[in-house]
C-alpha cells in the first residue's frame, strides 16, 4: 500500500494517523499554519471526520460554539487579542491547541 506521499507501506505495518495534522497539509489549505476564520475552503477541515465516520453530535457542537461567541460578543463586544503574543503549542500528538490565548477589553 502506498501514502498519499507516495511512500510504501508494508503489509502489517502499524500507522499512527494524526488527524491534527490534516488540516495543515499545503498542498491542501493555503496557507495552512495561519488562523483565518475567512478562509475559503474552511469548511473541509476534518475537526468532526468525513463520510460515514462524521460525528453525530457536530450539529449540537456547531449550535453550542454559535451561542456561546454570540454571548462572548455580546458581553464583551471590544475584546481583542494582545498584540504580539506567543501562541506556543504543547507537543501532543491528540490535540492541536495553543498553550494561551490572551485577550483584552477595556472596561
Amino acid at each position: 500500500m502506498r501514502c498519499a506521499g507516495g511512500c510504501e507501506i508494508p503489509a502489517e505495518a502499524k500507522v499512527l494517523v494524526l488527524s491534527g495534522a490534516a488540516n495543515r497539509d499545503p498542498k491542501h489549505f493555503e496557507a495552512p499554519e495561519t488562523f483565518d476564520i475567512h478562509r475559503a475552503d474552511a469548511r473541509r477541515h476534518l475537526a468532526f471526520g468525513k463520510g460515514i465516520h462524521y460525528c453525530i453530535g457536530a450539529p449540537l457542537a456547531w449550535m453550542e460554539a454559535q451561542i456561546a461567541f454570540d454571548l462572548l460578543a455580546q458581553r464583551a463586544p471590544d475584546m481583542k487579542l494582545v498584540e504580539d503574543q506567543d501562541f506556543g503549542f504543547p507537543a501532543d500528538v491528540s490535540f492541536r491547541g495553543p498553550r494561551s490565548l490572551l485577550v483584552e477589553w477595556p472596561g
